[in-house]
């Protein structure tokens, strides 16, 4: 019992990871403009990896659902702004580039995010039928995912933090702003390599060339 004790002390709930890596003293609070809501599928709850919680814990404007299916007033709810103005980030058929959005006098907008694996996200949209109600947009990024000790199905993919990133520091011409976003992923990503022994981090997550 003391041992279990002990390991519970060592965890930090507000990031939820052990305090060794605790990333909370990273955490810089950002007064976003344009509302997030993230769809979290309850395997990416407790994954070493995970992004939402740093979104969560940074964007003052977010908002973190965890489940597998939900109710359509969950969101309605919170929404702050007329539901034309929010757009679900999922690449598909008919999404569009999210810079081609129009943005006239600065208008804010709602940005809804799917966390998980491509194959649970894929699962959360189809078991959320009312999230299809919006349009979708995607990104085509310029730079590859700093994501480099966990792999995706998409050779374009990106981070759910890095994804929000991207579309909050273009909506608000503001990238600056949001760099601590991205500094916290980092830590993270050193982190846990450091805990990975160098010949099988050569050998698995190192990019060659």
């Amino acid at each position: 019992m003391l041992a279990i004790a002990s390991m519970m002390r060592s965890y930090c709930y507000i990031c939820q990871r052990p305090q060794k890596t605790c990333l909370c003293s990273f955490i810089k609070r950002i007064n976003n403009v344009n509302e997030v809501f993230i769809f979290q599928h309850p395997s990416e709850k407790k994954h070493p990896l995970g992004t939402a919680k740093i979104l969560s814990l940074s964007l003052q404007k977010s908002h973190l659902f965890i489940g597998e299916t939900f109710e359509e007033s969950e969101l309605l709810q919170f929404l702050p702004h007329p539901r034309s103005n929010t757009y679900l980030l999922f690449p598909g058929d008919h999404s569009s580039e999210f810079s081609s959005v129009p943005q006239e006098n600065d208008e804010a907008f709602n940005l809804i995010v799917l966390d998980g694996t491509w194959r649970k996200c894929k699962l959360l949209l189809h078991k959320n039928s009312f999230l299809k109600k919006f349009p979708s947009i995607h990104i085509n990024p310029e730079r590859p995912s700093k994501y480099t000790i966990r792999r995706s199905n998409l050779p374009e993919g990106l981070s759910t933090v890095e994804a929000v990133t991207e579309v909050l520091s273009s909506w608000e011409r503001n990238p600056a702003k949001f760099t601590p976003l991205l500094q916290v992923f980092e830590k993270m990503i050193k982190n846990q390599i450091k805990k990975i022994p160098s010949e099988i981090f050569e050998k698995n997550y190192k990019k060659k060339g």
